[in-house]
Parts: structure tokens; C-alpha cells; sequence
């Protein structure tokens, strides 16, 4: 996705019943040389008939101080799993 309006209509979905979220960092990179900072991390999505745990790669693109490019990895299964679950209902033509 591109842009604030698709992230947020990717996003929303997910947040909108959302009881809490925690991301624990399990590693992380960073080279101020290029500009790049790199995670493994766990996001814990806390919903009322439980816990969505997704383990995520994220590299962030930094210049001038802001992120300017974020790309997360993640194994599709184990999230389209836990959404579902949830009885979250993941947006993915995020064309208008």
C-alpha cells in the first residue's frame, strides 16, 4: 500500500475493535550511514475473544529524521489465521 488513505483503510479494520496492542522487539538493526533500521518483532493485537500474535520483519527507510518507506514481512497464513479468528475482515483491493 501506498499512502496515509490506503493505510488507514487497511488499518481501521484491524484497530477498530482492537482492546489493545504490544510490540515487542526481539531484534533490531539500524545503519545511520544508509538510512535504514530493521526489526523482528511480535505485534500482540488483544481482542475480546483473544490473542493475535504475528511475528514481523520491518524495515524502515529514515531521511532527514522521518520514515519515508516502512515494508513489514510476515507470513500470510499466520495472519489471515488470526484475523479470522478474530472475526477481523482484512481489506486487500485497496484501490478506491
Amino acid at each position: 500500500m501506498q499512502g496515509k488513505g490506503q493505510a488507514r483503510r487497511f488499518i481501521g479494520p484491524i484497530l477498530r475493535d482492537t482492546h489493545a496492542i504490544e510490540f515487542v522487539l526481539l531484534n533490531v538493526v539500524a545503519s545511520e550511514d544508509a538510512g535504514l533500521v530493521l526489526t523482528e518483532r511480535l505485534d500482540r493485537l488483544y481482542y475480546a475473544n483473544g490473542l493475535i500474535e504475528i511475528p514481523l520483519m520491518g524495515v524502515f527507510l529514515v531521511r532527514e529524521g522521518q520514515i519515508v518507506q516502512w515494508r513489514d514481512y510476515a507470513d500470510s497464513a499466520t495472519v489471515a489465521r488470526g484475523f479470522a479468528i478474530a472475526g477481523v475482515k482484512l481489506i486487500l483491493d485497496l484501490e478506491d
